[in-house]
C-alpha cells in the first residue's frame, strides 16, 4: 500500500514538474498542486494547456466535476474558441478582398486618366504645330506681297524715267482742277495733252511709292514682332489678323506689347478705329 502511495506521489510530483516546465502560470501550478486526483488533474493541466481561464478550472473543481464532464467542458471550449477564430478568419479575408478590388478599381483609373493625358497632349501638339503652320503661311504669303510690290515699284520708276527723264520725286505736284472748264485751262496752260500724259504717270508713281512704303512698313514690322520671341502664338495671329485688315503697321505695333491680354489688344484697336472715325 505504501508503494502504490509512492507512485501515487510521484505521479503527482511528475505532473506538476511538466506544468512547471509548460510555463503554466504560478497560480495554475498552484490550483493543480491542490487537485489529490491525478486523473482529474491531468484533465486541468489539458484544460490550462489549451489556454482555459483559471476561473472555470476552479469552477469545476468547486462544483466537483467529473473527468467525462471536465473533458466535455473542455470540448466546448476549443469549440467556441475556433469558431470565433474562424469567424475573425473570414473577416480579414473579406477585408483582404475589399482591399484587392479597390486597388484593381484605382488602378483602372490611373490607367484611364493616363490614356486619356497622353491623348489631350498628343491633341494639343497637333493644334500647337497647325498654328505654328497657319503663322508660317501667313508670313510666307506677307513676304510674297512685299516681293511682289518691291517688283511694282521698280518697274513705276523705269517707267516713269522712260517718258520723263526724271525720277518719281523729281515731278512737279499739279493743281488740281475743281472743275471741267479749269481742267481745261490748266492743261492748256500746262502743254494740253502732254500735261495729262505726265499727270497719270505721277498718280502711278505715287501708287507704286505708297505701295512701296507700305511693303517695306510691313516686312520691318514681320521682322521685329513677328519673328520676335517677346509675344505669344495668340498675339501674334492677332496682329496678322490687324494687317490683313488693312491697318498701318505703325497702328498695328502701337498694340504689340506682350503684357497685354488679346482682349484689351481688341479693346485698343476699335478705340484707334473710333478715334479715327472722329478725327474725319
Amino acid at each position: 500500500m505504501s508503494e502504490d502511495n509512492e507512485n501515487l506521489e510521484l505521479i503527482l510530483n511528475l505532473q506538476l514538474q511538466i506544468a512547471a516546465g509548460m510555463k503554466l502560470q504560478s497560480d495554475v501550478i498552484d490550483f493543480l498542486k491542490k487537485i489529490k486526483d491525478w486523473g482529474k488533474r491531468e484533465w486541468y493541466y489539458i484544460c490550462a494547456l489549451d489556454r482555459m481561464p483559471l476561473e472555470t478550472l476552479d469552477d469545476m473543481e468547486k462544483k466537483k466535476y467529473s473527468v467525462a464532464k471536465i473533458r466535455k467542458t473542455r470540448q466546448d471550449f476549443l469549440i467556441r474558441s475556433y469558431s470565433s477564430l474562424d469567424a475573425v478568419n473570414q473577416e480579414v479575408e473579406r477585408l483582404k478582398k475589399e482591399a484587392e478590388e479597390v486597388f484593381e478599381e484605382s488602378r483602372n483609373i490611373r490607367n484611364t486618366i493616363m490614356d486619356n493625358l497622353e491623348t489631350a497632349l498628343e491633341k494639343q501638339a497637333a493644334a500647337q504645330e497647325e498654328t505654328i503652320r497657319t503663322k508660317d503661311s501667313i508670313i510666307e504669303m506677307l513676304q510674297k506681297q512685299i516681293e511682289k510690290l518691291e517688283a511694282e515699284r521698280e518697274e513705276g520708276k523705269e517707267y516713269q524715267g522712260a517718258y520723263l527723264g526724271r525720277t518719281p520725286q523729281a515731278i512737279p505736284l499739279p493743281i488740281i482742277p475743281s472743275n471741267e472748264s479749269d481742267n481745261k485751262k490748266v492743261f492748256k496752260g500746262n502743254g494740253g495733252e502732254e500735261a495729262g500724259k505726265k499727270t497719270g504717270v505721277l498718280e502711278d508713281g505715287r501708287r507704286a511709292w505708297t505701295a512701296w512704303c507700305r511693303q517695306r512698313d510691313v516686312k520691318h514690322f514681320v521682322d521685329r514682332y513677328i519673328k520676335g520671341q517677346d509675344l505669344s502664338d495668340e498675339q501674334k495671329d492677332f496682329l496678322l489678323d490687324c494687317l490683313e485688315s488693312g491697318m498701318k503697321p505703325a497702328d498695328v505695333a502701337e498694340l504689340a506689347a506682350p503684357g497685354l491680354s488679346l482682349d484689351v489688344m481688341e479693346r485698343l484697336k476699335k478705340l484707334k478705329f473710333k478715334g479715327k472715325g472722329e478725327e474725319k
